[in-house]
Formats: structure tokens, sequence, C-alpha cells
């Protein structure tokens, strides 16, 4: 099955270049209606702020003006299904514009006869608010780049280019280098999220934003668009690239300096104020535990028909094992806990566990977790109940901790001796008690194992009942911080705002991507390695933490007033193309003797008379 074109519009501009517009369907019709253009055919406007910096998704729509000629003649282009009929806009035999038409956007009259209507098609990037990003069914940490393009072939959009150049110390940064797959990000952090906020916000933690221009999905940083150069790269999957350039300068034609962007009415001139301080605030969206569910909530139970009981997601029970909800057996009591069931006498056989991957070996482990017996008896049962670390290599090397050591021992010394975990007399009532202690460093780089076991007794009746499993990396004190800010205080009067990132650095543990689920990683071929909290942009040391990197960046554009105009800019010569994702300067229009650098910040593009009406925000 493939797409073929049902419809299909044609005109020629004001420079003689012929445009053609394509609407396709799924599979190919085989035969092509021709449509009848009417006034000003095409327009397609571009979305945005005055301040380029304010917005990190930029669509774009497309607004097609054709003759009907017989009622309701196009309503089945109209359905439900956003991505059931695509548009391709050709000039001469260039994409210019892609995307889908808008299935609950058609209107015409109700009247005879002939008369005009407006097809509307949208580039997708609004319709990622649509998909759940938990769908994507990620389990593991992604690649950003990977995520990126999963994301955007949600729309259709299999390639994009990219342009950011800011790089960890550690990192491969030639031209042809891109950040984008040697850093990633966990996919818990958006487990809540739409697949537009998730994007938005990872755009947002390089200062970047995506906008399709001349048929290309480019996603640029705002800063970037000032620099002679710009490096990028093109992806075609979620790691494979090619590199490429572009060369953003473009003029506004004046005396003295030729173009052939005219400016044909003259504009309007605005001021965007400075900022005396900004305020950055990261938060780490630290994880409390790194065992997922941890705190065994009720909604993770799910009934198993086949066992008999009910088991909890991302733990595992051994075989012949059986777990409950807390208050399963105990009506009223707290539903966060889970009761571990036991079939044997001592040495206990039974037990649910979770595995995590250890980056690094330096880090505090820290465990705290509540633990109690129970038994169903009218009167208290001698029983006893256990808890097991396990970290391994991945190879041959496995070590025990027994609460007071590491150790190879496989006998029954490495299950954990606190109280509560030793002999004791447990009756019907659940009265947890917490355990709590620090490892000052696991013996291997590989997993982390933590095996909660059922109660054992001589009757068989003491079963084990465990909330609130956290265990975490902490420093030698065993803090772990919520976030971090920056504040970037410029020497001006003006106002005080606050930007708010959930995607940055960590606190600085060798394990911060599996403590923070806001903290970036870098990515060395397949293996996750932490960051070092050194960022740099292309040709620069600023070798500082990513967010405060971008806290610095963000501040220096508002160190003084800056300009944004809206004005009329015409493509007078035939081939010569208005780049969206470049800068714009005007030699009418200078600060210190140098001519101001202008982004553009949205357009709308009158496609027959080859004419924009653009907002443009200065950068600095």
């Amino acid at each position: 099955m493939a797409f073929g074109t049902k419809y299909r519009a044609e005109f020629t501009d004001e420079l003689g270049i012929d445009w053609q517009v394509d609407i396709q369907e799924d599979p190919d019709p085989g035969v092509i209606t021709t449509l009848q253009c009417s006034g000003d055919p095409l327009t397609i406007e571009w979305y945005g702020e005055d301040d380029i910096q304010e917005q990190n998704i930029m669509g774009s729509k497309m607004s097609l003006n054709i003759e009907v000629d017989a009622d309701f003649a196009y309503s089945d282009l109209f359905t439900s299904d956003n991505l059931e009929y695509k548009v391709i806009v050709y000039q001469d035999s260039n994409v210019f514009w892609n995307g889908y038409i808008l299935a609950n956007n058609y209107q015409e009259p109700y009247d005879g006869v002939p008369y005009s209507t407006t097809l509307a098609a949208t580039d997708g990037l609004g319709l990622l608010s649509f998909y759940k990003f938990e769908d994507l069914g990620y389990s593991t940490r992604q690649k950003i780049s990977v995520v990126i393009y999963d994301i955007l072939s949600l729309v259709g959009i299999t390639t994009f280019t990219e342009y950011v150049n800011l790089y960890e110390s550690t990192m491969d940064s030639d031209v042809g280098d891109s950040p984008l797959d040697q850093s990633g990000i966990d996919y818990e952090l958006f487990k809540e999220s739409d697949c537009y906020e998730a994007l938005f916000e990872i755009l947002k933690s390089f200062n970047a934003g995506i906008r399709q221009d001349n048929g290309v999905f480019e996603i640029f940083r705002f800063k970037e668009l000032s620099d002679t150069t710009m490096y990028g790269r093109i992806y075609t999957s979620g790691t494979a690239k090619s590199a490429t350039t572009k060369t953003p300068e473009q003029a506004i034609n004046r005396t003295g300096d030729a173009s052939n962007l005219a400016d044909t009415e003259g504009g309007t001139m605005m001021i965007i104020p400075q900022l005396k301080t900004i305020n950055i605030n990261h938060d780490y969206r630290d994880k409390k535990s790194i065992y997922k569910n941890y705190n065994f909530p009720f909604e993770e139970f799910t009934l198993n028909v086949v066992d008999s009981d009910y088991d909890c997601a991302h733990w595992t029970q051994s075989s012949g094992t059986k777990t409950f909800y807390e208050s399963y057996r105990k009506p009223g009591a707290d539903k966060e806990g889970i009761i571990v069931w036991n079939a044997d006498p001592v040495p206990p056989t039974h037990y649910i566990y979770q595995s995590v991957n250890v980056i690094a070996t330096s880090d505090t482990f820290v465990m705290q977790f509540d633990c109690c017996g129970i038994t169903f008896n009218a009167t208290e049962v001698a029983g006893r109940i256990y808890a097991r670390v396990i970290n391994t290599d991945g190879g041959a090397n496995t070590e025990y901790y027994n609460g007071l050591i590491w150790t190879t021992t496989t006998g029954g010394v490495e299950y954990l001796e606190y109280p509560y975990m030793k002999a004791g007399t447990y009756g019907p009532d659940i009265s947890t008690s917490v355990v709590s202690f620090s490892i000052d460093s696991v013996p291997y780089t590989g997993t982390i194992t933590v095996r909660l076991y059922a109660g054992s007794s001589a009757a068989e009746t003491v079963y084990s009942v465990f909330s609130s499993v956290r265990h975490f990396f902490a420093n030698s004190d065993g803090y772990t911080p919520e976030g971090i800010g920056y504040t970037v205080s410029n020497a001006v009067y003006g106002k005080t705002i606050d930007r708010e990132y959930i995607i940055g650095d960590g606190f600085g543990f060798d394990n911060d991507p599996i403590q923070y689920n806001g903290a970036i990683n870098v990515w060395s071929g397949a293996v996750v390695i932490a960051t070092s909290l050194v960022w740099h942009t292309r040709g620069a040391v600023e070798n500082i933490p990513i967010i405060q990197l971008i806290g610095q960046e963000f501040g220096a554009q508002y160190a003084r007033p800056k300009h944004c105009i809206d004005i009329p800019i015409q493509e007078r010569a035939a081939g010569t193309l208005l780049m969206l994702n470049a800068n714009i300067h005007d030699v009418l229009n200078q600060y210190s003797a140098v001519n101001r650098i202008f982004a553009i910040s949205r357009a709308v593009y009158n496609v027959r008379l080859r004419e924009y009406q653009l907002t443009l925000c200065e950068i600095l």
C-alpha cells in the first residue's frame, strides 16, 4: 500500500514559477481529479510568538482556495482521521511544504454552485498532542535522537535536520557529530505526557525550536541562527545521519546591500524589553527509589486468575511465590504495600525481585524500607522474614550485602540482619518497622537486585509485608536534592522572570541517570554513562552545566531592549526562497554601527504574490 494523488491543483505565481498541490490518499486511487484554483490560491502560515524564544514548536498550516461546481464535492476529504489525506506542495519539482488535511476544519457555502471554498491542512506538529508518550512503548532510557524521530514519525515525518551544537565534554564534537545521539533521557519522565509536551520539553532543554522550512523539518538552536555557518545533521532514522551546513545570513534589499528580498511597504517596529533577572529552575525529578513501584500502590496490582493471587507491576515472582496487596488480608490497612506469601519453612525459597543497572560503583547506596511479619492465626507465631541485596557485573562476579559488608558467601549470612528481620513473634496486626542503612559503594558496575522474601516459620504461617522500598544513591551524608537553580542578572532596570526545566543536569552522582528522571546522560555506543556537568557550545569553552549554560544564554538575549518588526517581504527573483530558519538583517536598523540580526518568529506567505508578512525578533 502507498499514498497516491487523488486531487491536484496547479497555478503559476507572478514570477512565472509553477506550483502544484497534491492531495494524496492510501491506497493510491489511480485517478487524479483536477482542482480549479480561485483568487490567491495558496497561503501558508507559520505560527509563533513575537519573541521566537518563547515558542519551541512552531507549527504551520496551508490554505488552498478552490472553485466548487457541485455541492459537497470534496466532503470526502474530511473524516475523523487527521492523517488520512496527505498534502504535498511543490515549487516546480521541489517539495516546499508537507502536511495533512485537517479533518475537523472544513466548511463550504450551503447554497447554489458554483462557489469558492478553502481546504486547510496542518504540518502535523500540532497533532502530536493527540498521542500519548507512553504508547511509544519504551522500557529503558532512550537516545534523544531516537525519541525525537519516533515522535515525529507518528505524524509521518520520517526525516529531520538538526542544527544543535551543544556538547558535553566527553562527547565527539566535530561538525558531523550530533549531541542528540550521544545523550539520553528517561522515558518515565513523560509517562503522563503527550508527545507534543515531550518534544517541547526536549527542545527547550537545548534552547531550540522546530519548524518546517522549504519542505524540511528543522531543529535549530535560536542562538545559532546568528552564526556565520550553521552545522547540522540530517537524520533518516533515530541513529542514521549525515552532515550538512547552512549559511543563515539574509539581507533585506537596500541601497548598498543588494538582495532579492524586498521590503514592499515598510513595517512596524516594537520593543521587547530587557530583563533584570532570569531565574532558571531545574527540577531533577528525583525518583525517590531506583526501583519502579517501590511503594506498591494498590492500583498497580492485577488479578492473576491462574495463580490465585495479585501481581504487582515491575516486580517478578520467583517460582511458586504468591503476592497480595496489603489490605487484601487486612481490611482497612494502608493500601500501599505488598504481602509476600510463603509455602515453605526455613530457609526461604520464595521471593519477589527487581533489578536496576548500575553505571558506577563510586556513589553511596542508601536503602530504606518498611517491613514486618504477619500471621493470620489467632495467636502470635514465631517466625522470621528476610531481604537480600545482590550486585553482579553481568559475568561470573556476584556479591551479597549482609547488612555490614559485601560478601561472596552464598550461605545464610547474606540475608540482612536487622530488626524484624531476625527471629521473632508475629501476630495478626500489620505494624511495620523501618529498616535503613547506607552502603559506601557497590562492588561492580552491572546490576543491583533486591529480593524481598516471604516470611517463614516452622508452622509455615508467618508472611512478609513490605512497603516503601526506597533504594537510592546519595552523597556521603545521605543527601539527595530535589533540584537546582541559577540566577542570571543583567545590569539594567527590568522585570524578573522564572524559567522552569525538567530536563538537564543531575546532582553530580555517577549514577544520576538512575537516580533522576530529569538527568541527561551521555551515551557511548550502547552504554549509558553519567554526565560530567561540563558542557560547551561549538568553538567555545564555557565548560559549565547545561542548565547554567542555557540560563546564561537566555539571559544574554535580554541584556538590552530588542527590536521586534512586522514587515512585508517579497521574493523578487525566480528560484530565490526566503529561509525561515535563518537570520535576516537590514542596514537601516543598526546598533552601535552594526546591523541588528533578526530571527523570523512567524510568517504568512501569499504564494501567488511571493510575499511574506513576517514578524522579526532581534537575536543578540
